[in-house]
């Protein structure tokens, strides 16, 4: 069982980071499967087995070096451990959001005080493990929800899967990967995180999404099937995707009864896990069918939103987040799959005032020198983000960003954890 510990400054570590980064052209991939995969593209770029077995390996070496680091970090007076340099640094403790005064008293000077939100993001793979054979018991899930203390917890693939058998052919619908005891799984899990006190909204369709809230909801938003124009295509082949904007009040207290109500808003969703086959284009329409609801959601006159997060499974890496060599071993392995190398939804989001968390992250990032984790997916890649877009961005901020590691690999993405701080009002 690992604890969290501070991550501490190291100006020592700073100035050998950006001397790395200035260079870091030559920087050989970090992964053990991409290294292979470099040096034999043939046998590696496009083997699922491969890919799955590093990944649980990497993860495996991720926790073991985590909790080496909480262990040495809490007899270190500053500077984190010098010795890692793939591997996120461990978060730190979190008050729950809701004991802030904004919620529960209308003292002004306190009201006025930062409010700290914790979002944890997930795809768990229904609970069938890194290779979608191995049946996960909810508890393991809710154990890290817990130790995270998240305020809102978003989980893909978390709820009734419809389309099991299509998906995973090779699964006995009986069997405890099956179709009966992955619900039953999932519905002990919803049970226990209403249990801590969180509420849970879903966006149903065939691949869905959920979010466990213990900020109060002030608009739960409608569920749309965000596939657009390939909405035919994608309900033929049992894999539409959908989202709502739920908006979580940022306390009414110092507000007149008429003025509307200050939100958070929180996308509900998954982009889809492949462009091939003739869907090229499909999560950039995604996207933009979300961005859609953002903008009804805007123009309303009883809630004032004042920030968008979409954190969810993107299904595609960023090539900033890589070193030139790095980015061309993968970039290989996304052609021989036919899958777009570039699918345009981040410069989409730039355009449209949204900040990657990654980016906007306390320097040094928590990622030894780069922006944005080694990995978060069994393809060892990075395909978990975080997108802000705050209406006024003096009173947002990114305190970190942390993947978190476990004992053993309990999906086939790995959990991540934004800190966000709203100094509003």
């Amino acid at each position: 069982m690992f604890t969290f510990a501070p991550a501490l400054p190291n100006e020592k570590r700073i100035n050998i980071a950006q001397a790395q980064i200035e260079s870091k052209i030559g920087i050989p991939p970090r992964t053990r499967y991409h290294a292979a995969a470099e040096k034999y593209p043939e046998k590696y770029a496009t083997s699922r087995k491969a890919m799955v077995d590093h990944y649980a390996a990497e993860v495996s070496e991720m926790y073991e070096q985590q909790q080496q680091d909480c262990v040495v970090m809490t007899r270190l007076t500053s500077g984190a451990n010098p010795s890692r340099s793939r591997f996120s640094d461990a978060p730190p403790d979190h008050p729950s959001a809701v004991s802030h005064p904004r919620y529960s008293t209308s003292t002004p000077e306190l009201q006025m005080s930062p409010l700290d939100i914790r979002v944890l993001q997930w795809n768990v793979n229904i609970l069938t493990g890194h290779d979608s054979r191995t049946p996960i018991a909810a508890s393991d899930i809710m154990a890290i929800v817990k130790r995270s203390n998240a305020d809102v917890v978003l989980l893909q693939e978390a709820a009734d899967q419809q389309n099991f058998m299509p998906r995973f052919p090779w699964a006995d619908p009986e069997g405890l990967c099956g179709e009966r005891a992955t619900k039953a799984r999932m519905g002990q899990l919803r049970d226990m995180l209403r249990a801590e006190g969180y509420t849970l909204l879903t966006s149903p369709c065939e691949n869905p999404a959920l979010v466990a809230t213990r900020l109060p909801v002030s608009d739960p938003g409608v569920v749309t099937i965000i596939d657009g124009q390939f909405q035919k295509q994608m309900t033929s082949e049992g894999e539409n995707r959908s989202g709502r904007l739920v908006q979580l009040s940022l306390g009414r207290n110092g507000l007149s009864t008429d003025a509307p109500e200050r939100t958070f808003g929180v996308f509900v969703t998954h982009l889809h896990h492949t462009e091939g086959s003739g869907k090229s284009g499909l999560r950039l329409e995604e996207t933009r069918m979300l961005l859609s609801q953002m903008s009804r959601a805007r123009s309303s006159k009883s809630t004032q939103l004042s920030a968008t997060l979409l954190a969810t499974d993107m299904n595609a890496p960023r090539g900033s987040d890589y070193a030139p060599r790095e980015w061309n071993t993968i970039a290989g392995q996304l052609r021989r799959l036919g899958e777009p190398v570039a699918d345009g939804v981040a410069p989409f989001l730039e355009e449209r005032g949204f900040q990657c968390c990654y980016d906007l992250a306390p320097k040094p990032a928590q990622f030894g020198i780069f922006k944005a984790p080694t990995f978060t997916h069994w393809t060892c890649t990075t395909v978990d983000f975080a997108w802000l877009r705050a209406e006024q961005p003096d009173v947002w901020g990114v305190k970190g960003v942390y993947v978190l590691p476990t004992n053993k690999p309990l999906s086939d993405h790995l959990p991540v954890i934004t800190d966000l701080v709203y100094r509003g009002d």
